[in-house]
């Protein structure tokens, strides 16, 4: 991507960005296992289908729902200086949107709670998106999320995209299903950051 100045000169135009909200920015999953009444963290999950199979999808998105509309004080951020990282982020970019998936978007105040607490936490971003669908059509340069699937489905489709997978330990390298260089494994918000300042 190359955009020219008045003076001639070219320089590398900024990328639009998409960051996941779940497990990305948002620690969700520790609140949401917490509400399921079980001895069990999220960090034990070793695949990205494992807490729908092992509660039922039902009961595991009710615990995310509520975990979000009851006690989203809870969640915290993935990590350190997450706002701070997402503000150097939208320096960067032509437009940084969180976009979020969820089988119950729109339900009972899901996407206001996330609203607020992006807004609590301090989170620059230029659009709030809720999708419930495929993100990789969503036409971004760059998508930065945690769930294995959006690395196969991009590949799949062939899309002209750089995909940054945010590690957790239900998407490790035996969980997906598409070839390296198909995506970028990072382990912190950083790490992107110092991909786009390149």
């Amino acid at each position: 991507m190359i955009e020219q100045t008045l003076s001639g000169e070219t320089m590398p135009e900024k990328p639009s960005i998409a960051v996941d909200l779940d497990s990305t920015l948002a620690e969700t999953l520790d609140v949401a296992t917490d509400l399921l009444g079980v001895d069990y963290e999220y960090s034990e999950f070793s695949s990205w289908d494992e807490p729908i199979e092992k509660f039922g999808p039902t009961a595991f998105l009710n615990a995310v729902w509520h975990a979000w509309t009851i006690r989203p004080d809870e969640i915290e951020p993935t990590e350190p200086n997450v706002d701070a990282t997402m503000l150097a982020l939208s320096e960067r970019a032509s437009r940084l949107d969180v976009v979020t998936a969820h089988p119950q978007r729109d339900i009972l105040g899901l996407d206001s709670s996330k609203r607020q607490w992006l807004d609590d936490q301090g989170i620059t971003y230029n659009a709030y998106r809720s999708v419930h669908g495929d993100k990789h059509s969503l036409g971004y340069d760059i998508y930065v999320d945690n769930n294995p699937n959006l690395v196969e489905e991009a590949h799949e489709a062939g899309v002209d995209a750089d995909v940054y997978l945010y590690a957790q330990p239900h998407n490790t390298p035996d969980q997906v299903d598409a070839p390296d260089e198909a995506y970028t494994r990072v382990e912190s918000l950083r790490e992107v950051l110092r991909e786009v300042q390149r």
